[in-house]
C-alpha cells in the first residue's frame, strides 16, 4: 500500500532468513562472515577426463580413419624412386663385372700369346737353302708386312716338339671377322719347302682389327717392312708385331730374333735320329 512503510521488528534484523545458498540471504544480502560458495559446482578433474576420452557417437579418432589417399601416394613415390636407385645401383654393378671379367680375359690372351710367340719366334734357323739361292725359297726366314714364316723350335709338351715350320698370317673367313692365324708342320731338312695344306692351323686373335709387321737387323736402327735371309752377313735382330683386335690395341710387341745354328758352326740339321 502506498505511502505504508514496512517495520522489521528486531528480531527479524538480528537474524535475517538466508536463500538455499550458504552465505546469501534470501533477501540477496551476503551474510557476515561467511566464505562465498559459487552457485555452479563443477565436476572434478577426473570425471572431465573421462568425459573427453570418451568417444563421440558418430565419430572416429585419426588412428582409426588411418591414411589419406594424398599420404599413400607420396608413401608409393618415395618407394618408387628408392627401388629405381637400387635398379640403377645394380645394374652399374652387372656392367662393371662384365668389363672387369672382359679386361681379365683380353689380358690373359695378351700374356699367353706374348709368351708363346717369344717362345717360338725368340730363336730361329736363319741359313739359306743353297741349292735354291736367288729365289725366295732360299730363305727359312720370310717376312713380309702381313706375313712371316721361319724355323723354329716348337715348345716341348706332349706330342710335340723340336724343329717345325712356322707361319703367322692372317685370314678374313672367320665369323667375327679377320683373325690372326699360326700354321705350323714338323720340319723334314733345309732343301724341303713345307706344304702349308698340310699344317695344323690354330688361331691366336679373333676380331683383328689391325695387324703389322716391321724387322730391324743387327747394327740398324731403321725398321724394315720386309726381309728374308740370304748369303748376307747381316742377320735379323728384331721383330715388332702391332696387333688391333676388339677395338683396343695391344701394346707393341717386340721380339730380339737369335739364330739357332749360325752359319761356320759346323753343326748340321738332321730329322728325326741319326
Amino acid at each position: 500500500m502506498a505511502g505504508k512503510v514496512c517495520r522489521l521488528s528486531a528480531s527479524r534484523l538480528a537474524r535475517p532468513r538466508c536463500a538455499p545458498s550458504p552465505g546469501r540471504c534470501r533477501s540477496g544480502f551476503r551474510q557476515r562472515g561467511a566464505s562465498p560458495v559459487p552457485d555452479v559446482v563443477y565436476a572434478s578433474s577426473s570425471a572431465q577426463a573421462l568425459a573427453r576420452s570418451a568417444p563421440v557417437k558418430g565419430k572416429r579418432s585419426r588412428r582409426q580413419l588411418g591414411f589419406t589417399i594424398i599420404e599413400l601416394i607420396i608413401s608409393l613415390v618415395i618407394v618408387a624412386i628408392i627401388m629405381v636407385g637400387l635398379l640403377t645401383a645394380m645394374r652399374s654393378f652387372g656392367i662393371t663385372e662384365e668389363k672387369l671379367d672382359k679386361r681379365l680375359v683380353l689380358v690373359d690372351q695378351r700374356r699367353v700369346i706374348s709368351g708363346f710367340l717369344d717362345d717360338i719366334l725368340g730363336v730361329a734357323v736363319l741359313r739359306p737353302r743353297l741349292a735354291k739361292v736367288g729365289t725366295p725359297e732360299e730363305s727359312t726366314f720370310l717376312g713380309r708386312p702381313d706375313s712371316v714364316q721361319w724355323v723354329g723350335v716348337m715348345p716341348a709338351r706332349h706330342g710335340v716338339g723340336g724343329l717345325y715350320h712356322f707361319r703367322l698370317y692372317v685370314v678374313g673367313a672367320t665369323e667375327g671377322g679377320s683373325a690372326l692365324m699360326l700354321s705350323y708342320l714338323p720340319f723334314a731338312g733345309l732343301e724341303v719347302l713345307p706344304d702349308w695344306s698340310l699344317a695344323e692351323q690354330r688361331i691366336l686373335v679373333d676380331r683383328l682389327e689391325g695387324f703389322s709387321l716391321l724387322y730391324q737387323l743387327e747394327g740398324a736402327g731403321e725398321w724394315l717392312a720386309e726381309w728374308r735371309n740370304t748369303a748376307e752377313p747381316r742377320k735379323l735382330a728384331r721383330v715388332r708385331l702391332s696387333i688391333v683386335a676388339g677395338g683396343a690395341e695391344w701394346p707393341l710387341l717386340v721380339f730380339p730374333v737369335r739364330s739357332l745354328m749360325p752359319d761356320g758352326t759346323g753343326v748340321r740339321i738332321v730329322n728325326g735320329p741319326g
